[in-house]
């Protein structure tokens, strides 16, 4: 048996969208930035993308950053090296924070789904 698909409908195959490809649309990185202590520090993802699979009820947010502001002045460089973590391996203050920030924000989008992530969860990359 022979099965024949036009172009257009191969082109909307290959288009077709996931619940995970729909939620990642809504997201807008500007909506993630994230003041931290007195609004002196001021943390800016370039790139917020889940990924995974929401039958295996398993996301990872991936938050690219872009910039880190400190007083009007750009850091992402210092903050690179040495403020999202502690010598010992650990997620500094900051970092704890901004991972919190973000999965209250991803948790309101998974809302229509079973899935609740953690902190665990958010993977920082500057």
């Amino acid at each position: 048996m022979k099965i024949l698909i036009t172009e257009k409908q191969l082109k909307r195959l290959s288009e077709a969208n996931t619940l995970l490809d729909n939620l990642n649309d809504r997201i807008d990185p500007n909506n993630f930035s994230y003041e931290f202590g007195w609004r002196d520090s001021i943390v800016i993802p370039h790139e917020v993308l889940m990924e995974g699979s929401i039958e295996d009820k398993d996301i990872t947010v991936h938050v690219n950053i872009g910039e880190v502001i400190y007083e009007g002045q750009d850091v992402t460089q210092f903050a690179k090296n040495y403020v999202f973590w502690s010598g010992e391996g650990n997620d500094s203050e900051l970092a704890y924070n901004y991972k919190m920030f973000i999965v209250k924000k991803i948790n309101s989008l998974l809302r229509v789904t079973p899935i609740k992530i953690t902190e665990w969860d958010v993977n920082l990359r500057v």
